[in-house]
C-alpha cells in the first residue's frame, strides 16, 4: 500500500531565468495552496467511415503534443517582501520580466532519510497575478500562474 502524507509545509521555490549550475532557490513567502502542474496530452481524432468495422464503431485518437500545464497558487499579498513586490526576484518583477524561470515544488513531510526532499522542478513564465483587497480581510493576491514551458519533472 502507497503512503500518504500530509501537503502542509510544501516549498514553492523561484530559482530565477539563471543557467547558473547548481541553482540557488529561495522560497516564496506566504504560499498557501498549490495546484498543479496540472499536465495533458493533447488527442486527435482519427475516426474514419472505417471505425464502424475496425473499432466496433467507437471514435478512435492518436495523442500528440505533451503539455506541461500550470501551476497556480494563493498567497497573502505583502509588497515589502522580496518574494513578492517588484523587485527581480518579487512574482510581480518575474511577471513584468515575461522570461522563462527555474521553479521548483519541495513536497513536504517525507522521512528524513528521504534527501534531498521529493520535488517537482520546472521552467516558465508567471502569466497571471490577481491581487485582491478586501474590506473584511487580509490582501492577498487570489491567484498567481505559471505556464511550465517544457517537462515538468518529478525527482523522487
Amino acid at each position: 500500500m502507497a503512503n500518504q502524507y500530509a501537503g502542509l509545509g510544501a516549498k514553492l521555490q523561484y530559482g530565477g531565468p539563471t543557467t547558473a549550475s547548481p541553482i540557488s532557490f529561495v522560497t516564496v513567502a506566504q504560499v498557501r495552496d498549490i495546484d498543479g502542474p496540472s499536465q495533458k496530452t493533447k488527442t486527435y481524432d482519427v475516426t474514419s467511415h472505417d471505425s464502424a468495422t475496425v473499432a466496433g464503431g467507437y471514435a478512435q485518437f492518436i495523442t500528440g503534443l505533451k503539455d506541461g500545464g500550470e501551476v497556480k497558487f494563493p498567497l497573502w499579498f505583502d509588497a515589502t517582501d522580496t518574494t513578492q513586490n517588484a523587485t527581480t526576484t518579487g512574482l510581480k518583477g518575474i511577471m513584468d520580466s515575461a522570461q522563462n524561470s527555474y521553479w521548483q515544488i519541495l513536497l513536504a513531510n517525507y522521512p528524513a532519510a528521504t534527501s534531498p526532499p521529493p520535488a517537482w522542478t520546472f521552467q516558465g513564465p508567471i502569466i497571471d497575478l490577481d491581487f485582491t483587497q478586501p474590506v473584511d480581510g487580509a490582501q492577498a493576491i487570489k491567484s498567481c500562474t505559471i505556464k511550465v514551458s517544457g517537462k515538468p519533472v518529478l525527482i523522487a
